[in-house]
């Protein structure tokens, strides 16, 4: 029994392509992500002083940077109120570690709203 994988990729390849023709896949693989562009909840309350955010920039440093530390590539997901960042997988938006700004290493800026990975 043989097993498919199936993928958007491939049903676009499908679609695309005659009967028999043989596809190549490229060695350039980019990934995008988008990137809220605002703050949605500013305060915590209806009628509350308390802000729920933390300002655009912190430490020269802004949300979905994508930066290296210890030895992993990711983005900025969230800042802490201690100082430190969440650096989060960019394919599976899992959390990969939490580190402090000094350990950073910027690699890009997002762009127009999204962050644009080469694999």
């Amino acid at each position: 029994m043989k097993v498919f994988v199936l993928s958007h990729t491939n049903d676009a390849v499908a679609i695309a392509c005659r009967m028999g023709e043989v596809v190549k896949p490229c060695e350039i693989v980019s990934q995008f992500r988008c990137v809220p562009r605002g703050q949605y909840q500013l305060f915590h309350g209806k009628h509350s002083e308390k802000k729920a955010w933390a300002p655009r920039k912190v430490k020269g440093w802004k949300l979905y940077e994508r930066v290296a530390a210890k030895g992993q590539m990711g983005y900025i997901g969230a800042r802490r109120l201690k100082g430190s960042f969440v650096l989060k997988d960019l394919t599976l938006s899992k959390t990969l570690l939490e580190v402090a700004p000094s350990k950073l290493q910027r690699l890009a800026r997002c762009t127009h709203g999204w962050i644009v990975a080469t694999v």
